[in-house]
């Protein structure tokens, strides 16, 4: 299990994630659903290590988190110049894993010779992606995995997270297309203000997208009201 408790962190006053607490079930698929300015990058960068926390604890199967333990795939993704795809995936693959470059871009069809500066946005994302799978890490941080993907990427990635699941792979996952989030997601939590409010069952998503999408309403209609 990945356990966080207490956890705080600012870049200065105020706090941008405050007494969090969040538990990840070892071999789930968890979700974090959030607005824009919530806070997901900056819980997903303290617990890969990027960011400090202020105070609190971040723990897998109860001994302290290292960060080798995890593989982040992070929202930009950056590339030496000169880089080809082949060369940046086998920087990546970690010394003893079974991963096979050559497997994996059978899904992907991505041109490996090729110069990572000739890849267009969906396909630096799928690289990356790849590149966060060769680590062959246990805890997989997905931070808005499907963004830039086109439709056809975006479900041989859906299939993807899902079927690592079934592996006992532990992931977590943001995104701000819901639909992304219930479709894959074992639970999802609600981050709002800093901190965890709700964590949701699977069998809750219907209730917990009806109602969000009802205060969005509500929100809009009044807004609307006011404009027009």
């Amino acid at each position: 299990m990945l356990e966080i408790k207490d956890l705080n962190f600012s870049y200065a006053e105020p706090l941008v994630l405050s007494q969090l607490d969040l538990r990840v079930q070892s071999g789930s698929i968890h979700g974090i659903l959030g607005t824009n300015g919530a806070g997901k990058t900056s819980l997903f960068k303290c617990i890969y290590g990027t960011f400090q926390p202020d105070s609190g604890h971040i723990t897998w199967q109860g001994l302290p988190l290292n960060y080798q333990q995890i593989a982040f795939l992070e929202t930009g993704n950056y590339f030496y110049s000169y880089i080809t795809g082949g060369e940046y995936l086998q920087l990546c693959r970690s010394a003893g894993t079974d991963f096979s470059i050559a497997d994996w871009n059978s899904i992907f069809k991505l041109p490996l010779d090729q110069l990572v500066d000739t890849y267009s946005t969906g396909m630096k994302k799928q690289l990356a992606f790849l590149g966060a799978l060769a680590q062959g890490r246990p805890i997989l941080i997905l931070d808005e995995p499907f963004n830039g993907l086109d439709l056809e990427s975006s479900e041989k990635l859906s299939i993807i997270i899902q079927e690592l699941g079934k592996k006992n792979k532990t992931i977590l996952i943001a995104s701000h297309i819901l639909e992304t989030l219930t479709r894959n997601c074992d639970r999802i939590s609600h981050l709002s203000e800093g901190s965890i409010r709700h964590t949701y069952e699977a069998a809750e998503f219907p209730e917990m997208t009806a109602r969000l999408r009802a205060r969005l309403q509500q929100d809009i209609a009044a807004d609307l009201d006011r404009i027009l």
